[in-house]
């Protein structure tokens, strides 16, 4: 506390410092020897911190010997005047201590703005990781829902498919949702960010009352506590809501945050179901490729039967002829057959026919479904003669029996045939021709 004259424009040009009462209960009293001298001059009481900053002021007053006390106009100091005087000091040390309360709680406020500040700042850098991860998930979702329609549109989908088709949809039409969620929430804490700035005004608020305390007199000091007080609480309260605002964002973000995991789990879920039905696609195309190999065998197989018969009708026709031909010509016994007696009576149709169906094995080997009566059938019944040793050969091929003609040795000018005959036999039969 320092005691300045009235008007001075600084606190450096003269002051006097008061010791302070060691006794709490009783009054601080100006001593004779600080008093000024005998002045019609007006000083202040002003507090000043240790930066020589002014923190208060009295009412003036001045220093008078007790013949000027009564004088009009003037200020007597008697007993009354320094109890108004120490009324006033505990007033300022008051409105003081209610000073530094409220510069606390400014300070207290400026940190709590500062956490709000980076709790926001945290939950929009949240937010933005969350809206990439949307975009990432809604490009991972189409993708996937045009990698599935493109694998269902390969073949019919099962109820099971459609099933899984309309769980994607519904699960895309929640990304919307949480979309939407998203950005309501962060046009809410774009809403709630003005309310920092509530610091700036905080410290216009008390730049204004260090101004209200050095230029007013004290007794609206009360006043502009009173309405600091007033604002501070408002303040207060403002912060309060934006806390809670801010723990209601924190909570939708963690409730976000967790239907993101379940949205992650039925992905994945949904990705392995597709997986599966993919691994089934791939087997029944592999089924039906071998279902189409093993028809496209079987068609193979049917026009190789349908040549071989075919081959086998007009042999069936040649043999007919051929049989024909040789039951209207007569049949020679002046050349013996080398696999039988040339006494043994020729076999007739009725016999040939009846070794044929001896030795044939029962059933049509070349029978086939669609032609049940087709005229394989009467291949059993016939049989082939050579007709070198008219020798008769059931069930033999056209093939086999040129093999077998082919294996004979005949004369160059008869048809005789000369298997094992001795060189001297066979020069003599042949010259016999010519002769």
């Amino acid at each position: 506390c320092i005691i300045v004259q009235a008007g001075w424009s600084t606190i450096k040009d003269t002051f006097v410092w008061v010791e302070p009462s060691l006794d709490l209960i009783g009054q601080d009293l100006v001593r004779k020897l600080l008093h000024r001298k005998d002045s019609a001059e007006f000083y202040q009481l002003c507090y000043v911190d240790s930066n020589d900053q002014v923190r208060g002021a009295s009412t003036p007053l001045c220093f008078k010997t007790p013949k000027h006390r009564l004088q009009p106009g003037k200020l007597p100091l008697g007993h009354h005047n320094a109890g108004t005087i120490q009324s006033t000091i505990s007033k300022i040390q008051r409105f003081e201590r209610e000073k530094e309360e409220l510069v606390m709680e400014i300070e207290q406020l400026k940190e709590q703005h500062e956490t709000l500040r980076s709790v926001l700042k945290e939950q929009q850098q949240e937010i933005d990781r969350l809206k990439v991860c949307f975009q990432v998930a809604c490009s991972s979702s189409s993708s996937f829902l045009k990698l599935i329609s493109d694998h269902f549109s390969l073949t019919t989908i099962p109820e099971k498919n459609e099933r899984v088709l309309i769980k994607i949809q519904q699960l895309k039409k929640e990304q919307e949702e949480l979309r939407g969620r998203v950005e309501v929430q962060s046009v809410e804490i774009a809403q709630m960010t003005p309310r920092l700035k509530s610091e700036q005004e905080t410290r216009r608020l008390k730049d204004y009352i260090q101004l209200l305390q050095t230029s007013w007199p004290i007794h609206s000091t009360s006043w502009n506590l009173q309405e600091a007080r007033t604002q501070l609480h408002q303040e207060q309260q403002a912060s309060h809501n934006t806390r809670r605002r801010a723990e209601k964002a924190e909570r939708e973000l963690e409730e976000v945050y967790e239907r993101m995991e379940s949205i992650s789990m039925t992905s994945a879920q949904t990705k392995k179901k597709s997986s599966k039905l993919e691994m089934q696609l791939l087997e029944l195309r592999r089924i039906t490729e071998e279902k189409e190999n093993i028809a496209e065998m079987a068609k193979e197989e049917n026009e190789e039967l349908s040549r071989e018969n075919q081959d086998l009708r007009r042999d069936i026709e040649r043999l007919r002829k051929e049989f024909t031909d040789l039951q209207a010509a007569p049949v020679s016994l002046e050349h013996p057959s080398p696999y039988g007696s040339p006494t043994d009576p020729t076999p007739t149709e009725e016999q040939q026919l009846d070794v044929l169906s001896a030795c044939l094995p029962s059933g049509n080997h070349y029978e086939t479904p669609d032609n049940p009566n087709s005229p394989e059938e009467e291949v059993c019944g016939l049989s082939l003669q050579c007709r070198h040793c008219h020798e008769w050969f059931p069930g033999i091929t056209q093939d086999e029996l040129e093999l077998h003609e082919d294996s004979h040795s005949v004369y160059p000018f008869c048809t005789l045939i000369c298997d094992g005959v001795e060189q001297t036999i066979f020069e003599d039969h042949v010259f016999s021709h010519e002769v």
